[in-house]
């Protein structure tokens, strides 16, 4: 990960609570999941969805700083890690 970055955000892995409809990173609370309808409290899939996609952001994160480093240091290819790296930061914020 890029060094310089790192201590901006809370660490990963950022954990969903699927009981208390949070996200949580270590010790702290990164985000509550509210999803309001016109008249009651409701989850619905895009929330689900939501809270997947905010969950997956520091593999998100990494993944791009990662696939950024080897295209500019190896004249725009990306190694089977990499590679590896980013699709599964995309499954993880797919829910796939």
């Amino acid at each position: 990960m890029d060094t310089k970055q790192q201590g901006k955000h809370t660490p990963g892995p950022w954990i969903i609570d699927h009981e208390n409809l949070t996200i949580d990173g270590g010790d702290k609370q990164i985000c509550a999941i509210v999803n309001y309808s016109q008249s009651a409290y409701k989850v619905t899939d895009e929330a689900n969805a939501n809270t997947r996609l905010i969950a997956a952001a520091p593999e998100l994160y990494e993944a791009c700083i990662s696939a950024r480093n080897a295209v500019i240091n190896n004249n725009g290819q990306m190694g089977k890690e990499t590679i590896e790296l980013v699709l599964n930061a995309i499954e993880m914020a797919s829910g796939r």
